[in-house]
């Protein structure tokens, strides 16, 4: 399939409205129809967001929630596939779409590049990251006190593929004293990364959850401690 992607750019001083249909390349009548219906449908369904997130997410609830809602709506848009295809969510073009259309109360604030492809190098972007922890139940996840925590996991799928590694780390996490401070718990996740290898695809499903269970501790406590204080 292909997405239309719009762009605002400064062309002799004026802004002026680039459209495009995405993936580059001799595109089919039936692609480009259904690029359009779409664009259509963004248009519509996406600045209804605000109000949807707005609603159910309370002014006490942390960052972590309110982009998980935000999640679950994209959820929502995205899975519909009469319009959007996998291809187009796996290579982020359906988030360039979407990105455009996005009432500035869902963005983060961030000094980072305005155009959204540019947000899509290295680190995985916002949206994605916003659309991957909306694929858990929010009970395994609301443990999560920091968004850039979510980020750290996310940027390693050997650690969110198989659901028993993030329901230990969550039991591990809820019985510490306290939550550990940013650079603990990066360090916990880089433990655990290498433990839970993503390059050399080790299958963790094949081990047993008393290994997975004793992987996890061990990592938790070698960084914060025995009394995870």
């Amino acid at each position: 399939m292909a997405v239309v992607i719009r762009k605002r750019m400064l062309v002799g001083g004026a802004e002026v409205e680039l459209r495009t249909y995405q993936p580059a390349g001799r595109l089919e009548k039936k692609d480009r129809k259904q690029a359009d219906e779409l664009d259509t449908a963004l248009a519509v369904r996406v600045p209804q967001l605000a109000d949807e997130v707005l609603r159910l997410v309370g002014d006490q609830d942390s960052l972590v929630r309110r982009w998980y809602v935000l999640g679950q709506r994209l959820r929502e848009i995205v899975e519909d596939e009469k319009l959007v295809s996998t291809a187009d969510v796996n290579s982020g073009l359906v988030w360039q779409a979407i990105w455009y259309y996005l009432p500035d109360s869902l963005k983060p604030r961030s000094g980072e590049a305005e155009q959204y492809s540019e947000r899509q190098h290295g680190r995985k972007d916002h949206l994605t990251l916003c659309y991957e922890i909306a694929a858990f139940e929010w009970n395994d996840v609301q443990w999560i006190q920091r968004w850039d925590d979510w980020s750290q996991l996310a940027y390693r799928p050997g650690l969110v593929r198989d659901p028993r590694v993030l329901e230990t780390l969550a039991t591990t996490m809820r019985g510490l004293k306290s939550y550990p401070r940013g650079e603990a718990f990066k360090e916990i996740v880089k433990r655990l990364g290498e433990a839970f290898p993503t390059r050399r695809m080790r299958d963790s499903s094949l081990l047993p959850s008393e290994k997975i269970a004793q992987t996890v501790n061990e990592a938790v406590r070698q960084v914060v401690g025995e009394d995870g204080a």
